[in-house]
């Protein structure tokens, strides 16, 4: 039955005009020749209607202060359709790429590059269930930081900037981060951390605040340590080697098991047990 409303979805594409493809997680996106979402086609640009928006080329923003793109609605889409969204450059002012305003809820972001700004790749200083999907960014001041609660930020690639990923609360999943100046990833009380490869960063490679659950990360040669939690954190099934400081460092009242750690330090009333350590 999904294979028969597949091939009805991509007939009807087709019909209307517009080619589909195959995008992150199995979903489809229209692109080119149809109707369907607002095309944006120049910077900057403001988004005060809710509704499906993608990039119709690369697209660049010479401002040095200021935002290219800003979400002022919920329930919006913006797709980058694999094009690039770039700034002035790294060192170049303090321009941020996509802004999401304050009290906006209900926005992802997905399917791009995000490249060469002084300020946030991605910014929103208190928006509620942002999620960033499949999106490639680097050489950027900071590459995703949100604020506010039930965020998600899955399969990115994050190169070459000097603060990796922050959210306040949510979801951080399946993505790569290199090549950092300070922390990879990092979250606030009440978060997952899972499945990411966090590597060569000039601190701690993931941060995680009280009640939060960090699992089956990959954690390698950060100038810190490898991870790096509050209290009654679950640690569980962690590779961390070659950082300088131990790979894993809990507060108290934490359950730490089956992760293989090149240096352990645990908190007081911790559970620690079937841990590889070196």
């Amino acid at each position: 039955m999904k294979r028969i409303w597949l091939i009805v979805a991509l007939l009807s594409a087709l019909l209307l005009g517009a080619t589909p493809v195959l995008a992150q997680d199995g979903f489809y996106v229209i692109a080119g020749g149809g109707s369907v979402g607002t095309k944006i086609t120049s910077l900057p640009y403001e988004i005060n209607s809710s509704g499906l928006y993608c990039l119709a080329r690369n697209l660049t923003y010479s401002g040095t202060t200021g935002n290219a793109i800003t979400v002022n609605v919920s329930d919006v889409t913006l797709d980058l359709m694999g094009f690039k969204l770039s700034g002035p450059g790294k060192t170049s002012g303090s321009s941020n790429l996509i802004y999401i305003a304050s009290g906006v809820s209900d926005v992802e972001i997905r399917n791009g590059s995000v490249t060469d700004a002084g300020g946030y790749g991605i910014y929103g200083p208190s928006p509620y269930g942002v999620r960033v999907i499949g999106l490639r960014v680097r050489d950027v001041g900071s590459a995703v930081q949100l604020l506010g609660y039930n965020h998600l930020v899955m399969g990115c690639t994050v190169l070459n900037s000097a603060q990796g990923i922050f959210i306040w609360q949510g979801l951080i999943k399946g993505n790569q981060v290199y090549n950092i100046g300070g922390i990879g990833l990092n979250t606030n009380n009440g978060s997952t951390v899972s499945g990411n490869v966090v590597k060569s960063c000039g601190t701690d490679g993931i941060g995680a605040g009280a009640g939060s659950s960090v699992l089956d990360n990959t954690v390698m040669d950060n100038d810190g340590y490898g991870i790096l939690t509050g209290y009654g954190v679950t640690v569980k099934g962690n590779t961390c080697r070659g950082n300088t400081k131990e790979g894993i460092k809990t507060g108290n009242d934490c359950l730490i098991t089956n992760n293989c750690t090149q240096g352990l330090t645990v908190g007081s009333n911790c559970y620690a047990v079937y841990n590889r350590t070196y």
